[in-house]
């Protein structure tokens, strides 16, 4: 059989609708690379998020969530939150010593999953009772908020995969 492109069209806008002239395929999804509507807001809104200093996701390995009363009074009032990052007591001293092993005895990542490894006690693990891995310690040390960068969209799928995002 033969394949033809979709033919691509400019519908009118649905009643009630501001946006019009809108590029849309026959079937009735957006065109390829036509911004989905509140994208941009959105990721302004996650950038301006975290420059104030608001943590967004599961808090890395050596912080902890603090907890505090959201800034917008209504939304406080409701007892909503926000977290910013705090040092953990116990984890934040082994990302320091990780990060001294790695960068200025240039140790190697097994090197550094055996010496943590050694004492499960001194250096709790991520994962809890299961110890260092090669992997956590690579992750870790690849964690751009360590650096005090924020990242987003870091997991994504392509065809039920999940493919490796650069940092």
């Amino acid at each position: 059989g033969s394949t033809t492109a979709p033919r691509w069209t400019c519908s009118p806008p649905p009643c009630g609708s501001a946006r019009s002239g809108s590029p849309r395929s026959p079937r009735g999804g957006a065109a390829p690379g036509t911004p989905r509507p509140g994208v941009s807001a959105r990721w302004k809104g996650l950038v301006e998020h975290s420059l104030d200093g608001w943590n967004i996701g599961t808090p890395a390995y050596g912080y902890q969530a603090e907890r505090v009363a959201h800034p917008a009074p209504v939304k406080a009032s409701q007892g909503r939150t926000k977290t910013k990052l705090a040092l953990d007591p116990q984890q934040a001293p082994v990302v320091e010593l990780i990060f001294t092993w790695r960068v200025v005895h240039k140790l190697g990542i097994p090197t550094i999953t055996a010496r943590l490894n050694a004492d499960p006690a001194r250096y709790p693990s991520p994962a809890g009772g299961d110890g260092w891995t090669t992997a956590t310690v690579w992750a870790l040390l690849g964690n751009p908020k360590y650096t005090g960068h924020m990242v987003y969209g870091r997991i994504r799928t392509r065809s039920g995969r999940r493919p490796r995002v650069p940092a």
